[in-house]
């Protein structure tokens, strides 16, 4: 059994996002290199999304295989995969085992019974954008594609402590969404549903 990747894609836009919330952060981090902040401190919110993320992933990806008729063996229970990269990473990220493991069930029991094809989970989606005569590679890992009907979503798990119109702003106007309407629309059309 393997863990699935989780993290971010090899030319993400989250650079992009980084620079528009603060091009100081983004001229130490990408420019100056991560040393000139001095060693790396994880956010708790940073762990809990990412164990949550890893549940959620595993979860799908069964829920995957089964319709596929492929050996369920081969994925971690997301219970399981919470603990294993918890596990890996060590340190605080044990502290938030528990509690990643309380919300990703909650999670399932809640959208359990979705009428929903996944399509893929984590999947690097992948295009090429043109601007003033440069083309850049764009891509972006996709936590959750699915069919309803015959339409593609493409979904991003959000892993936040409250819900309200501020949180929903800041996400709202990332530039990860404008991302995958553009990856969305390239690869299944009007098909594509939105993300």
């Amino acid at each position: 059994m393997h863990l699935i990747h989780t993290g971010p894609s090899p030319h993400s836009g989250h650079k992009i996002d980084k620079f528009i919330r603060c091009p100081q952060l983004y001229a130490y981090t990408e420019l100056m290199g991560r040393r000139a902040l001095g060693p790396r401190q994880e956010s708790p919110a940073l762990i809990k999304g990412s164990l949550g993320h890893q549940g959620l992933a595993h979860y799908y990806r069964q829920k995957q295989a089964r319709v596929k008729g492929e050996d369920l063996t081969q994925w971690w229970d997301p219970m399981r995969a919470i603990e294993e990269r918890a596990a890996q990473e060590g340190g605080q990220w044990l502290d938030f085992v528990g509690l990643a493991q309380t919300t990703v069930t909650a999670y399932i029991q809640e959208m359990d019974g979705q009428n929903i094809e996944v399509i893929g989970v984590e999947d690097n989606l992948q295009t090429q954008v043109a601007f003033r005569g440069h083309v850049w590679p764009l891509t972006r890992s996709a936590d959750l594609i699915v069919k309803v009907g015959e339409a593609f979503r493409i979904v991003d798990h959000k892993f936040v402590g409250r819900l309200n119109k501020r949180t929903v702003m800041r996400y709202a106007l990332a530039g990860q969404f404008l991302d995958y309407a553009i990856l969305g629309r390239e690869q299944w059309g009007d098909q594509f549903d939105g993300a």
